[in-house]
């Protein structure tokens, strides 16, 4: 191996390095280095059976086990952590430790040809000026590290950085130490130099991998960043071995800045970053001897930095705008924002809506009756005053928020209650998965009885008010799922004729009755297209231009508006339900089915979950089980299966959950975080997510709901821990909630803790009125785009620290206040109350006597 081939080594090793830092996820990293031991321990003992005299291991059997030690360490660091903003500092810590141990190391070995001793010579008295000036070399290396470096760096992160920085030294020094020892050249100093190391270093990292197994989901990437690795491994031995020790970690560095210049946000961190790639290259370039300087190769090498600084996204100076009301979000962060920041903001707007909902509830019957007509423009039905007097005696808080449930029964009234009536004995006979619950002279009668726990909590919520309800038949849908999606035509129609039996003026619009009720199986396949019809035809669902969703950090301002899906259909393609929904069975026809949840597009009527008051009886959350709040981990705990739809095909990749999961494991995860450069300035910039992985404790516990390929594929993409207790999560500050296949039945038992709920949900709820969001939760949308951020601002600052408390301490009071049994039972009899006056046929006429 000749002297001419150090310049082609650089160039290796800066595309190799370049190649697997951007390919391979941070999960996968671990498997990448063993894959690429185990090629280069195969490799090189073919090479010795296909060349007997391949020199033996130079040097004694404790340096192998050193660097090999060494090799393994930085492996787990950069598993751990995101690493790589350290670098910069490899080349001044080599030096300093070579200056100390030895002056004999040139920058190239020493030839008989007098043209290239000089060069030799010229080159080494350029190192020289570094070894007169070590403060220069340190500053290089923090000028350089400082554009590298992520804005959060943790004490833990920070140290396991430091643990690779000596690892990474330790290996130059450990390879650079034989380069006296041998004579080798060619090949067989790869041999000599490798081999010995490779087979510990891959019984370690198998050794490590069973302890902590990694399933990659692709092969085809592990393997191409496995190759690079190796392909850098090769690289580093001629460098340490043909030119000085230092010229490896200056090419790494140059590797890194090139990457770093592509991927910062701020155009100013991405500018610094290619000038701390262009001074890397420039220190690699003269330590090589100006007559090995192909242009060729040196211009292969300073395209590198010019392309990936070109190529950088642009981020628009606009200013902060407070909310985009037709989502639901705020405005997406670019450029720099004055002021507080955005959850800040949150916060207070969400505390001043609630002081609002309470001061302006009604405190007297005749307040009541008055906010009713309101809001509803008729009176209340027969018994609101009996409803008023329980609803006060048991201190109920909230006595006129009822929006989002009259909302789900206002279509009704425009279909006359015969014909109701029909349809709902034609459903529960052709729909299946329904529950008869009818309420006949003030006796309960349960038939079709899908789920015996669902209607014995019912039955539990009835006694206290069973004698004032008329004779009325629901229909239960007891699947996760919600059944009745409605054409918008025919909604519209619907919704018109309501006019006319109001006995108001109204267009003339056809009675639309005796519509067939017909039920459709669409479970275990994408149904988005079959769904959208329940939406505007002028809305994005419905037009061929649908908007893309807005660029940049946006967080939910408006819960009801960032859940409808017809104005942002791209989040229907991040939710299992939409993809492939486990068990699906729905009609076209306004059937008057009660349903525990349901996305924005469905016309069935909301009431309280079982699930939250079953779960109460059960006795789930355990005040003794949870810890103060100091006392619990700064850290986002979730832990589950992978329902939420049912995988096949592949499509659990879609699925929210494994977005969820994916993205809180995958270091390097590039995210757009908030910076406050200047106080109340804040400044986007993106970062990759290994700095704040300590900060996220997510996992599933099983693989379910899946095709036997499917289950395979999830197993090998994610690590499974062992299946954990609820009060595992009692352990952390923030707790996740996120939906299943419909609603998450854990929520309210989360909002009963000492911890605050970070919520992700597309369902529609009872409870919307009533829960506010940043004030008794963390609302999270469909994108996860805003989530690393608010996990690092609620996690790191001192501030966001505070309102995380102020969250948590919020939402166990107000669920304590609110969401007591007896407040579920009071909110259903409301329901009913409303219901059997839709159902009656002199509903018109019928109202309360108060």
């Amino acid at each position: 191996m000749h002297s001419e081939t150090v310049l082609p080594a650089c160039l290796v090793a800066s595309i190799a390095s370049i190649i697997f830092v951007n390919t391979v996820a941070s999960s996968l990293d671990f498997c990448a280095d063993l894959i690429c031991w185990c090629l280069l321990f195969g490799g090189l003992r073919a090479y010795r059976y296909l060349h007997p005299d391949a020199p033996v291991e130079h040097g004694s059997s404790d340096e192998s086990n050193a660097l090999a030690l060494a090799v393994v360490l930085a492996s787990v660091c950069r598993t751990l952590a995101d690493v790589n903003w350290i670098i910069p500092f490899v080349t001044p810590a080599v030096f300093l430790i070579l200056q100390r141990v030895s002056n004999d190391y040139l920058p190239l070995n020493s030839t008989d040809d007098s043209s290239q001793a000089k060069e030799s010579a010229q080159a080494k008295t350029y190192w020289e000026q570094y070894q007169n000036s070590p403060v220069l070399l340190g500053s290089i290396a923090i000028v350089t590290c400082a554009t590298f470096a992520p804005a959060t760096i943790s004490w833990t992160g920070t140290g396991v950085a430091c643990l690779f920085l000596c690892s990474q030294t330790a290996i130059y020094y450990l390879v650079t130490a034989r380069k006296q020892q041998s004579t080798d050249d060619g090949l067989k100093l790869i041999v000599s130099s490798l081999e010995p190391v490779s087979y510990r270093v891959a019984a370690a990292l198998a050794i490590l991998m069973m302890i902590s197994p990694q399933r990659p989901s692709s092969v085809s990437i592990v393997g191409v960043a496995a190759i690079c690795k190796a392909a850098f491994w090769l690289a580093t031995v001629i460098l340490c071995r043909k030119s000085h020790p230092t010229t490896m970690s200056s090419v790494y560095t140059f590797s890194i800045g090139s990457v770093y210049a592509h991927a910062q946000a701020i155009p100013w961190q991405a500018f610094g970053a290619a000038i701390g790639s262009a001074i890397a290259l420039e220190q690699t370039l003269n330590l090589v001897p100006r007559s090995l300087l192909n242009r060729k190769w040196a211009t292969g090498l300073a395209i590198i930095p010019i392309l990936a600084l070109l190529s950088h996204p642009v981020v628009p100076h606009d200013r902060f705008s407070q909310i985009k009301y037709n989502t639901g979000l705020t405005e997406s962060l670019s450029g720099r924002t004055s002021g507080t920041h955005p959850i800040e903001e949150l916060v207070h707007h969400g505390r001043a809506r609630l002081a609002e909902k309470l001061n302006s509830q009604s405190q007297t019957l005749p307040q009541a009756v008055s906010e009713y007509k309101r809001r509803y423009g008729r009176p209340p039905p027969p018994y609101f005053d009996v409803w008023f007097a329980m609803a006060v005696e048991n201190n109920v808080t909230m006595i006129d928020d009822y929006d989002t449930i009259m909302g789900s029964l206002e279509p009704f009234w425009g279909v006359k209650p015969e014909e109701l009536r029909i349809r709902t004995e034609e459903a529960m006979h052709k729909g299946g998965s329904l529950t008869k619950f009818a309420i006949k002279d003030g006796k309960i009668k349960v038939e079709h009885d899908a789920a015996n726990w669902l209607s014995e909590e019912l039955k539990s919520w009835l006694p206290a008010f069973l004698k004032y309800l008329p004779d009325i038949t629901l229909a239960i849908n007891t699947l996760d799922e919600p059944r009745v999606v409605v054409p918008n035509d025919m909604l519209q129609s619907t919704l018109k004729h309501r006019q006319k039996l109001l006995g108001q003026k109204s267009s003339q619009e056809p009675n639309p009755e005796g519509i067939e009720v017909n039920f459709i199986d669409s479970g275990k396949q994408k149904v988005w297209e079959i769904l959208k019809v329940g939406c505007p035809v002028d809305s994005p669902s419905r037009t061929a231009t649908s908007r893309a969703p807005p660029e940049g950090i946006g967080f939910v301002f408006n819960a009801t508006a960032a859940k409808d899906v017809c104005y942002t259909p791209e989040r229907a393609g991040t939710h299992g339900f939409f993809t492939s929904p486990s068990t699906f069975q729905f009609t076209h026809t306004l059937v008057p089915i009660f349903s525990q949840a349901k996305p924005s597009i469905f016309q069935d009527i909301l009431y309280p979950s079982p699930y939250y008051t079953e779960s109460y009886d059960l006795g789930k959350y355990k005040e003794a089980e949870d810890i103060p709040w100091e006392q619990k981990k700064n850290k986002l705990y979730w832990a589950g299966s992978t329902s939420g739809g049912h995988s096949t095909g592949g499509s659990w990749q879609f699925q929210h959950r494994q977005k969820f999961v994916a993205l809180a494991n995958d270091r390097k995860h590039l995210s757009e975080f908030l910076n406050e450069t200047t106080p109340g300035d804040w400044t986007p910039y993106n970062s990759t997510m290994g700095n704040l992985m300590e900060r996220f404790d997510v996992k599933f516990t099983s693989a379910i709901q899946c095709d036997e390929d499917d289950c395979e594929d999830e197993r090998k993409q994610f690590h499974f821990g062992q299946r954990e207790k609820m009060a595992e999560g009692y352990a952390s500050r923030l707790i996740y909630d996120i939906d299943g296949n419909g609603l998450s039945g854990r929520f309210y038992q989360l909002l009963g803790s000492r911890s605050a709920v970070v919520k992700q949900t597309l369902f529609r709820e009872w409870h919307d009125d009533w829960l506010i969001p940043w004030v008794h939760y963390i609302p999270v949308s469909m994108s996860l785009v805003e989530l690393p951020e608010i996990v690092r601002y609620l996690t790191t600052t001192e501030q966001g620290q505070a309102f995380a408390k102020e969250i948590a301490e919020d939402g166990q009071a107000w669920s304590k206040t609110v969401l007591r049994k007896v407040d579920i039972a009071i909110v259903f009899f409301r329901i009913l109350l409303e219901y059997a006056r839709i159902m009656n046929d002199n509903r018109a006429e019928i109202q309360c006597d108060c």
